[in-house]
């Protein structure tokens, strides 16, 4: 996981899925953002951004994965998912099906399945 600056500056925890910290940092706290989140000396990779609000003067994370600890003492940021690779290659198809384009756009692939049998009749 490529990481960012951390916070711990006025870190709290709210919940097992929610935690604030001062500021507008909505911009940062995107859906989708891996964090990784040291809790009681342990770090945990697998929590990650649902949502990030930001009022009166605080940014409320809520967050699904592992559970969020009263014992948070440092959040680290992951790769922004802007930014993230994309997949090239979608998940799912089976034997024998191949990758077709669906439109003219970038990325825009799925898995086709063929025909199952080509018939030639020649004429002499």
């Amino acid at each position: 996981m490529a990481t960012y600056p951390s916070t711990s500056a006025g870190l709290l925890f709210i919940s097992a899925t929610s935690f604030s910290i001062p500021g507008d940092q909505t911009a940062v706290y995107k859906p989708r953002r891996q964090l990784r989140v040291t809790q009681g000396g342990t770090v945990y990779n697998d929590i990650y951004v649902v949502s990030s609000v930001y009022s009166g003067g605080i940014t409320t994370v809520t967050t699904y994965g592992a559970a969020l600890l009263n014992t948070m003492t440092l959040v680290q940021l992951g790769q922004d998912p802007d930014n993230a690779p994309r997949e090239v290659v979608p998940t799912g198809g089976s034997a024998g099906q191949y990758l077709a384009k669906t439109s003219s756009a970038d990325y825009a692939v799925q898995w086709v399945t063929p025909l199952s049998a080509w018939t030639f009749e020649f004429y002499g």
